[in-house]
């Protein structure tokens, strides 16, 4: 293909798109600069800062019931002595509830006859 008639091809395209007519160089440049202006404009992504704060575990609820619960996972993997490990450290914690002593007890129970 003649490189004229590409570059006629590109002057009537682009008139056609945007309504603007630049004749020769002027026009391949002023296109070409449109289009990568384009392109930056559609990969353009807002960057959002994360909170970087790893301090709250509010969110993740109490942290002594997911312990439990680890515990219970960490059963049903066949890793009981890992198991009851946790669940003793955690029934050494301070402020536990009488509930999750009462589930502690009762697990302790359970992976002892396991």
């Amino acid at each position: 293909m003649d490189f004229y008639l590409f570059l006629n091809i590109l002057e009537r395209e682009f008139l056609l798109l945007t309504g603007v007519s630049f004749p020769g160089l002027v026009g391949l440049l002023c296109g070409s600069a449109l289009f990568f202006l384009l392109l930056l404009f559609l990969r353009y992504e807002k960057k959002i800062p994360l909170d970087t704060n790893t301090d709250n575990f509010d969110d993740v609820g109490d942290p002594d019931e997911a312990r439990i619960n680890l515990s219970r996972s960490l059963f049903e993997m066949g890793q009981t002595t890992k198991a009851q490990e946790l669940l003793q450290e955690v029934l050494l914690e301070e402020n536990l509830s009488e509930e999750n002593k009462m589930v502690i007890q009762s697990l302790l129970k359970k992976f002892s006859h396991a």
